[in-house]
């Protein structure tokens, strides 16, 4: 009778156990199958990437950059930007500007579609050129996401679009008009500069004539300055300023032609270290991280369900 009584026991405790296994593997079961199926019907989401490393250069020389390189800073006080690429490159390459030149880019040709431009190949349609640009700036900063590398100073450009192609396409189009805003950035305020200090040459090289002027006249008046303690400290200010003015006359001529030069410069700021190809493979939805996800989440609530329920419920359905 003891015996018959233990083996009752263990089966009706056994028997909730493996209900709760039944009931545990079943909707972990639905919810997985029931996951695969929705990530395959799914919209298919394709990332493709590029890899920049920016140089030293500066998106554009200011005045303070330019000068700093040379003795003039020492003399008007100049300070660099102190520019981080690693922050103003995200801010530049999701600025209107950029996005809108990448809009107006004409994507490749597809199986699907003839060539395009991106801005009607993601989806954006309208009579109003004003509205279309807006809508279509907005949802591009959807799918562009710019991950910097404060270590390594590499920035990493991805798109996500339904077209592998036009990812690819549309990620190298924000590369390419990065590097044409700097150029003009940098040639605009290189433009700015070099006249800036064309300006200060032109009245230093008069202020310069002015005091060598001043010193012949007054040596021609003075042929025999002699012991007389007056002419001697005049002449001596009037040689002092003539070479003060012939030192920045020479700074800022050397200086006036560096600013020539970058102004005519045409190099990248940055070096493209991994351009964008069309990926193979999706970057989501992924049918195995959904349906592992799906099955873990209804298999714990699986087991809430059991513990909440009644326990008179619980026995009886066992």
């Amino acid at each position: 009778m003891t015996g018959a009584a233990t083996g009752h026991q263990g089966s009706a405790f056994t028997q909730p156990r493996w209900g709760l296994i039944r009931r545990v593997a079943l909707f972990a079961l639905i919810a997985g199958l029931s996951a695969t199926v929705i990530s395959q019907i799914l919209p298919r989401v394709y990332r493709a990437a590029v890899k920049i490393l920016p140089s030293d250069t500066p998106v554009g020389l200011g005045l303070g950059d330019l000068l700093a390189t040379s003795d003039l800073s020492a003399l008007l006080g100049a300070r660099g930007s102190g520019q981080n690429p690693a922050l103003t490159y995200p801010e530049i390459i999701m600025s209107r500007p950029v996005l809108e030149r990448t809009l107006d880019l004409m994507a490749p040709a597809s199986p699907k579609h003839a060539s395009r431009s991106v801005l009607a190949a993601i989806g954006i349609k309208g009579k109003m050129p004003a509205d279309r640009y807006d809508r279509g700036v907005r949802k591009l900063r959807k799918l562009i996401t710019v991950r910097p590398n404060p270590r390594s100073g590499i920035i990493d450009i991805s798109v996500d679009t339904n077209d592998p192609e036009l990812s690819a396409f549309v990620a190298n189009g924000l590369v390419d008009n990065l590097n044409q805003f700097n150029l003009d950035v940098r040639e605009s305020r290189s433009r700015a500069v070099r006249t800036f200090v064309e300006g200060r040459l032109h009245e230093t090289a008069q202020t310069l004539a002015a005091s060598e002027e001043a010193l012949t006249q007054f040596r021609r008046s003075n042929m025999r300055v002699g012991n007389a303690p007056q002419l001697i400290l005049e002449q001596e200010r009037l040689q002092r300023e003539v070479e003060a003015q012939s030192e920045l006359y020479r700074l800022l001529q050397k200086q006036f032609e560096q600013a020539r030069i970058e102004e005519q410069r045409d190099t990248p700021s940055f070096t493209v270290i991994e351009a964008a190809v069309p990926p193979m493979r999706r970057y989501k939805p992924s049918t195995i991280l959904n349906a592992a996800g799906a099955a873990a989440a209804a298999a714990f609530l699986a087991v809430v369900m059991s513990l909440i329920e009644p326990k008179g419920t619980r026995l009886s359905s066992g």
